[in-house]
Order: C-alpha cells, then structure tokens, then sequence
C-alpha cells in the first residue's frame, strides 16, 4: 500500500471521495427526467395572467389588424433573413453551451410566398407543423369576438388531450381589427400549444433529427408535452451538489426563446407590421412567465440534499422506493400548484370578482417598484432567482394546507389530463383556516412577480411609450 505522505495521495483520495459522493448523486439526478415528465405547463392560462397583468398598460387597447402570417414573411424576406442571421449570432456569442443552428436551416431571402411559413418555422426551430392560424382565445364570462370557433385541435399540434381542449377560441379573419391586449393575451398562452414540442435527437421526429438541439437534457423524450419541458423551465439556481452531478440541468433554453421573439417583435414594430410585434411579444412573454412559477426554477424543491444522497445510495443496491418517491411527490405538488393557479383565476374571471386576491396581485402595479429596466440578464438572474428561492416555501406550504394524501402520499399520482382530476382551488376552501390564508399570501406574492415581470418585458418594447411625469403634458 503506499504511504499516504506520497504527494499525490491527498489529491488522489479526494478525487475519489468526491467521486463516491457524486455517483449516488448522480444515479437520482438521471431520474429527474420522471419529474419533468408529468409536468405540461407552468402557469396554465397565460392569456388571463397576461390580460390581467397588462389591463392598464397604455397601447392595450388600442387596434391593429390581423396579418396572415405568409404575408408578414412575404414582405421583405431579405431583412428578414439578415435579422435572424443576426440573432443566431448573437445566441453563438452570448447564450454558454448554445447548440448552434444548423447552416441548412437559416432563412432563404429568396423564398416565395407559399413556402414562408414553413421555412421560417425550420429557421427559428420550432415545430413545423405548427399552426399560424388568426384567432383569439376567448375570456370566462366575457362575450367572444366573433361567432366563427375553432376547435382546439386547429391551433395545437398536440393530438393527445390537452388544456386547449377546455378552451375557447375565435377565428379572425385577414384584416379585422383586435385590441393589443386580445393579440398579445392569446400569443402569450400559444408557446403551449405545440410550438417546443418533439424537437430534440431523441424524440423520434423529422424535426428533432434536423435541428441540431442534441438530445433531451431532461424530461421524458417519449412523451410529446414533455418534449418542451427544456425550453420552459430554467435551473440556473440549483445547490452546489446538483449542479455538478446533473449539469445537463443547465441545457435550458427559455432565454435563447426570449431573446429570439423580442428580437423578431422589434423587426415586427420597425417594418410596419405591429399585429405580429405583438405576437411575437406574447410568446417572448410565456417563458417569461413560466420562469415565475417556483416548480419551473428548482427540480426537487422539499427535497434536501442529504435525502437525495440517501435516497440515490439506497437505488444503487436494489432498494428503489425513496428514489422513486420524492420524485412522485414533488410531480404531484407541480401540478396541484398549476391546477390551483388556473381553477382560482378561471373562477374570479367567470365571475367578474375583480377582487378575488390573485387577480387584484396581478394588475397590483405597485408590484413593479423594486425593477429596474429589462435586460438580457433579467431572465436568469432575477426572474428565475426570486421563483427559486419561493420553491421550497410554497412546497412546504402546499403540504400544510392540502389533505396528506394528495401532497405526501407517492401512491396518489396526480395527472394534468383525463377524469376526475382533483379542483385544488376547491379543496384549498376546505383546509384550516391558518395554513390557507398563508398559502393564499404567498400565491398572492407570486402573482405579484408575475404581474410585474410581465409588465416589465413589455416596457422594454420599442412600441412602448411611458406616460408623462404627474404635471407634465
């Protein structure tokens, strides 16, 4: 045996120590593709969080008239295609382990009209089958724009049952004039209906095959609304110890989103075509706020790293159960937060209680005090930072306030789809009276973040002009 006074000795028993600690570690972390599995959505709904978010935004109510989308790309396909080239420039340069686009996909200034649509959708490399349709997703309670409805398999690529399916949503035709807050509203709920789904190398599409996003970092790669789960959630905060046994967690790419629409909104704006600056805005704003819910900021919020370390340790010999559920549990307490969240505002909205404590949170512009102008870094370090650091509160809030079996109970698996799914903003009236109202204050609070990091992105719009200053005209 040699000495442990030989120079190399320390290094080489720390190295292995550390190796010991990181091999249990990591066996969890692969895991954490289950997690995401389940999880569809953030924020379920953007277009009501975005229209409540935005009511009093000067523009909102003012007009534009809707654009075909092969007419917008039809209008000037040479500067078009100089400002994605530009974007994807600027991706390469600044966005860390950015996997590049492929040189076969960039946008063709020579394209004609009848190929636009589905050139563009390859050069900015979202589903290719998405649909571009003109229409407005209808409010609870509030009398739709038009009679012309559309099913919700017309603005969604998903084939599977779907949120969308409880949605309402009217047909525009070419050149009819809306509100802002109807364009954007809507867009900002349309990033959901299929726009991230099945585009990574193992999800056993055409589109995953010829995008060049390598393969799934996490979440399920069989399982479609899964597939998009890299693109609308963000790990930029996790502790020490997952960061380095699970550094694929950092593969996210909701700021490469962000920063690829709001660049496209503002060559909407500056050419003359403000119905696709807003909505494009919209999209931007959907990983905005996907970024503000707790759940999309911190993979295993309630679960510490020792249990981790000992739940995985105890994986490696056979005995999977702990492993398997704090995984479920943390699913479950995923999707009862989002069902929560859509159930109370559905409910406020169809009953106009424009007092109901979220809604008021939203539209609460005093929110908005701490923040200063929007920047490139806003996403990462400030919106996705406060989230993460709410996760492990609403967790634990979540299991005080909820009956056991739905928040500690692994064999309970809480689904986003199918029959009897449980109405969490229903059974929360039920709770103790003290764990409900602190529960209710700090969803409260985190509408608040939303509202005012919504807001926030929009003044950052080139199109956005703040009011004078009180005793200025």
């Amino acid at each position: 045996m040699k000495s442990l006074s030989h120079p190399n000795a320390s290094a080489r028993l720390a190295t292995r120590a550390k190796s010991t600690l990181m091999r249990p570690l990591a066996q969890f972390a692969v895991l954490l593709a289950a997690l995401a599995s389940a999880p569809a959505y953030a924020w379920t709904d953007h277009d009501l969080i975005t229209r409540q978010a935005l009511e009093d935004v000067p523009l909102m109510q003012t007009s534009v008239a809707a654009e075909p989308a092969e007419h917008f790309l039809a209008s000037d396909p040479a500067q078009l295609a100089k400002v994605l080239d530009g974007e994807e420039a600027w991706a390469r340069a600044n966005l860390p382990g950015y996997p590049v686009r492929p040189d076969a996909l960039r946008f063709d200034e020579h394209v004609d009209r009848a190929h636009a649509v589905r050139r563009f959708l390859l050069a900015i490399r979202v589903n290719p089958e998405a649909r571009l349709r003109l229409f407005v997703q209808d409010l609870p309670g509030i009398t739709p724009i038009s009679q012309s409805k559309l099913p919700w398999t017309d603005v969604t690529t998903r084939r599977s049952e779907t949120i969308a399916s409880e949605l309402s949503f009217s047909a525009v035709p070419p050149g009819a004039y809306l509100t802002v807050i109807d364009v954007i509203g809507t867009a900002s709920d349309e990033p959901d209906y299929g726009l991230d789904i099945g585009l990574w190398d193992d999800n056993s599409t055409g589109a995953g095959h010829a995008y060049g996003f390598g393969l799934q970092p996490f979440g399920n790669p069989k399982l479609d609304v899964s597939t998009q789960a890299p693109f609308h959630m963000g790990f930029f905060h996790e502790s020490w110890l997952l960061d380095h046994a699970a550094p694929y967690l950092k593969r996210a790419l909701p700021e490469y989103r962000v920063h690829l629409y709001q660049t496209l909104a503002s060559y909407a704006f500056k050419s003359g075509h403000p119905y696709w600056g807003w909505r494009f805005s919209g999209w931007a704003l959907h990983y905005v706020e996907d970024l503000t819910q707790p759940y999309h900021t911190r993979a295993l919020p309630g679960v510490g790293s020792v249990h981790i370390l000992f739940a995985s340790a105890l994986d490696l010999i056979g005995i999977h159960g702990p492993k398997t559920d704090a995984i479920q549990l943390v699913s479950n307490r995923h999707l009862e937060l989002e069902n929560y969240e859509y159930h109370r505002l559905h409910d406020a909205m169809l009953n106009h209680d424009q007092q109901d404590g979220l809604l008021a949170a939203l539209a609460n512009a005093k929110c908005d005090a701490p923040y200063g102008p929007w920047t490139n870094a806003s996403l990462r370090n400030e919106v996705s930072l406060t989230a993460s650091q709410k996760a492990e509160k609403i967790d634990a809030m979540l299991v005080s306030a909820l009956p056991e079996q739905l928040v500690s109970d692994p064999r309970f698996v809480f689904t986003e789809t199918g029959e009897n799914v449980p109405n969490i903003a229903q059974i929360m009236q039920a709770a103790p009276p003290l764990p409900r109202r602190k529960f209710e204050a700090e969803m409260a609070d985190v509408m608040c973040q939303v509202g005012a990091q919504t807001r926030r992105f929009v003044r950052s719009l080139p199109v956005y002009a703040p009011p004078p200053p009180q005793g200025e005209s």
